[in-house]
């Protein structure tokens, strides 16, 4: 292979791999209006070894969260999920999804259409679709709360190489089979 065919091959690559690492994110219900406002909000995280509390509150009712709840459920802990859209899981497999759904109602209590707005050391405060305030309880908090694609970020890089592919996340934020699904044709693409 000649150099010149080497380095540009390499720059292809590298604006790839660059494209899709610096695809940081916003969370779903709060846009940043620039990297410097992107910052996760000041909560206290616990670092300690100790176990998860007996009343649980997972915050975010995605494939993650859903799954995260169960497993917490099944281990004995009293699980409150909370979701802002009016369901759970819709990006979930469609075999997999009604499953996932009937575990659910086994081991969770869930709380569709809430925000959450602030998280407490004695839960998380939310509010409905009419702005009428919620509180559930809960002695752990877990986020796995959605997100928003950078957009601003990838048009910033997209003229930083010839050829130049978005996928994954910083595409559209998706699931792993659709990152991967792409990531595999753009490198047949190459």
């Amino acid at each position: 292979m000649k150099e010149e065919t080497k380095g540009l091959y390499a720059a292809i690559m590298l604006s790839v791999l660059i494209i899709f690492a610096v695809n940081y994110f916003f969370p779903a219900n709060e846009p940043a209006a620039s990297a410097q406002e992107a910052k996760a909000p000041e909560v206290a995280v616990n670092t300690s070894t100790a176990s998860t509390q007996d009343t649980v509150v997972v915050f975010g009712g995605g494939l993650a969260g859903c799954e995260c709840a169960i497993h917490l459920g099944m281990e004995g802990k009293k699980v409150e999920l909370v979701e802002m859209r009016d369901q759970l899981a819709p990006d979930a497999n469609v075999r997999h999804r009604p499953l996932l759904l009937k575990e659910i109602e086994k081991y969770v209590t869930v709380h569709t259409g809430l925000r959450g707005i602030d998280v407490t050391k004695e839960g998380v405060r939310c509010v409905d679709a009419e702005e009428n305030e919620v509180f559930v309880p809960g002695e752990t908090v877990i986020c796995a709360l959605g997100q928003r694609s950078r957009t601003d970020v990838v048009e910033e890089l997209r003229d930083c190489a010839p050829y130049v592919s978005v996928i994954g996340d910083a595409q559209k934020v998706s699931t792993i089979t659709n990152a991967v699904y792409r990531g595999y044709h753009t490198a047949l693409d190459l």
